[in-house]
């Protein structure tokens, strides 16, 4: 652990944290670790001795502008700064599209919930590959799996949620988001596990889909 200054030295990252309160067993308090990337060779007994290019998590920010900070693994000599910008900007409209993907389905799911005639029932989605986080909310009951969908975009923080996922039974059935499966034909606990993206220009799980 070591002492950086931010200005002209390191250009952050985007940092979110988020509480999210279900009616399972416990509260879960999640953080995105805020990265840094170094625009230019720094040295000196108080100071990260970084590359240009290379990585830094920040671990605390101060009023002063300098900031504790832990390189991370260094980056090969052949990757040169516009790289590295490349993949800021990257990550950057991903979770552009992912926000803009919670905020669709945030919208279809108040318009659906807001009559209260219709009986609805209780789903639990758990995400084993973050910690076992869970989220239970609640469905009308003549919905399709694609409500539930829905639910987790809305529910599920973007900078959590992977780019593309599908959810599946305690067994490993998997519902596709295009079934016409009716909620009560699923168990009450579905499970979501993350899919391979094949290109940053593939379509997300739930957005951008074209859907007949």
């Amino acid at each position: 652990m070591a002492t950086t200054a931010r200005p002209d030295s390191a250009t952050p990252g985007a940092t979110c944290s988020h509480t999210m309160e279900t009616s399972g067993p416990s509260i879960e308090t999640l953080k995105k670790p805020e990265i840094a990337t170094g625009i230019a060779e720094c040295t000196g007994p108080k100071h990260l001795s970084q590359s240009p290019a290379q990585l830094i998590q920040v671990r605390k920010e101060s009023p002063s502008d300098w900031w504790d900070g832990e390189l991370q693994p260094s980056r090969s000599n052949d990757v040169s700064r516009s790289q590295a910008v490349k993949e800021m900007a990257d990550y950057y409209a991903m979770m552009e599209r992912k926000h803009s993907r919670q905020k669709a389905a945030s919208d279809r799911m108040l318009n659906k919930l807001r009559d209260q005639s219709i009986q609805s029932v209780q789903k639990t989605v758990v995400y084993t590959e973050h910690g076992g986080i869970s989220y239970s909310f609640k469905v009308n009951r003549d919905s399709t799996i694609k409500d539930v969908y829905d639910r987790v975009c809305q529910l599920v923080p973007s900078e959590i949620l992977p780019a593309k996922f599908v959810l599946h039974s305690r067994a490993g059935e998997e519902y596709d988001i295009m079934s016409e499966k009716v909620i009560e034909e699923t168990p009450p606990v579905l499970f979501l596990k993350e899919q391979k993206m094949d290109n940053l220009n593939d379509t997300l799980t739930n957005f951008e889909e074209v859907f007949f």
